[in-house]
């Protein structure tokens, strides 16, 4: 309604998660000792506070585990093979982290949300079926923190 009546918003409707003072490794500290590792369903203010990182740095480092080109999934209209098994398993581990929306994690790869949701329809079964891509998904898990 702000929006439309070209109100403007107020400073304390955007304060969500309190404040914390102090360095970086102080907030992971806190953050470790009172946030779950994944964000519970029913609490949509820990995805903001839960599993947010360098996407870059992330992306580099996934690419390097998995062996694959990052920069060609963001190129490539339809990818096949070993590119899309790639791409397709990075979306459900963006997507299994639950910090991240499908939105968002469309973004990132440069697809549409519902190809987002298509991704995960067809890894989350192949993860449990296929042990190299639950190897590399367990990979991914140990090798990154999110």
């Amino acid at each position: 309604m702000q929006r439309y009546s070209e109100e403007e918003t107020k400073l304390w409707e955007n304060f969500r998660h309190g404040l914390i003072m102090g360095s970086e490794q102080f907030v992971d500290r806190i953050k470790s000792r009172y946030i779950a590792d994944r964000p519970h369903h029913d609490v949509p203010q820990q995805r903001g506070v839960v599993g947010r990182v360098d996407i870059p740095y992330v992306l580099e480092r996934a690419s390097e585990i998995l062996q694959c080109d990052f920069a060609l999934f963001r190129q490539e209209q339809r990818l096949h093979g070993y590119d899309k098994d790639c791409r397709d398993l990075l979306v459900y581990w963006f997507w299994q982290r639950g910090a991240y929306t499908n939105e968002e994690i469309g973004n990132i790869f440069g697809v549409s949300y519902s190809a987002v949701s298509h991704s995960v329809k067809k890894v989350k079964p192949r993860i449990s079926e296929e042990s190299e891509l639950f190897r590399k998904y367990k990979l991914l898990n140990s090798q990154i923190k999110m």
